[in-house]
């Protein structure tokens, strides 16, 4: 491929990306990975013709890591830390599905290993969910094929889909997540953005400590929906505040 009439060689650029998904990044989507790298080279064309060094090599596989560092930590938990979803109250499910209706077709967001508590939600939907990290994924789709469940799991960056109808959207814990690596403008484009008339997001209202919050309300969301005339519902649970928005 070409960038500003400098040739990249496809090998290079496969050893690049090969070089960014190593060690804690290595479950980070491909293609996320090279888009990164595409994007890199593009803002820095003069490196195009000094990748043959080491040096070169190295410093860009280093640069593109500190970019990806924070959607790591947004985006690719290890599975280990998504089975703190444990800690979830999944009675939740019949509080807000008291509210929406029960659904044919769910869409999680950032899912993390939620969809495996499948049973917990007290009704068959299809369920469709998209987590950046592979090995939840891949654990997703095992369990939805071993249990014969009408659902599938994608390995893609949720800000960077063209989102499917569904009757609600799931995005929990995520708006707190996007908020470290983008804006809450971000977090309001995903709300709006979902097509569906019920988003339901969620927020911790325990420190990584174990410790209460001491504003667990998320004053932003209230002003942004209000300022969105979006009717919401709160939902309180004992490590979870639950956002049920109607659209």
């Amino acid at each position: 491929m070409k960038i500003y009439k400098k040739e990249l060689k496809k090998e290079i650029l496969d050893n690049l990306v090969s070089q960014v998904r190593s060690g804690k990044y290595k479950e980070i989507n491909e293609e996320k990975v090279k888009k990164e790298v595409i994007k890199y080279l593009r803002n820095t064309p003069a490196i195009i013709d000094k990748l043959d060094k080491k040096k070169e090599r190295d410093a860009l596989v280093k640069n593109i890591k500190k970019t990806l560092y924070k959607g790591i930590g947004a985006f690719a938990k290890k599975t280990k830390e998504h089975i703190s979803t444990q800690d979830r109250d999944y009675d939740v499910y019949l509080s807000i599905f008291n509210i929406t209706g029960f659904p044919k077709k769910i869409v999680d967001l950032g899912a993390g290993l939620n969809p495996l508590m499948y049973d917990k939600l007290g009704c068959k939907p299809e369920y469709i969910a998209y987590e950046i990290n592979k090995e939840c994924v891949d654990k997703v789709n095992k369990f939805f094929s071993d249990n014969k469940i009408k659902g599938e799991a994608y390995c893609e960056d949720v800000l960077e889909l063209k989102l499917p109808k569904a009757d609600v959207y799931f995005l929990f814990k995520l708006l707190e997540s996007v908020e470290l690596v983008k804006s809450h403008k971000i977090s309001e484009e995903l709300i709006k953005s979902t097509p569906s008339n019920w988003v339901v997001i969620s927020f911790a209202t325990k420190t990584l400590s174990g410790l209460p919050m001491r504003v667990p309300k998320r004053r932003w969301v209230e002003l942004m929906l209000t300022r969105l005339c979006y009717e919401y519902n709160i939902i309180d649970t004992e490590n979870e505040m639950f956002y049920v928005i109607h659209k």
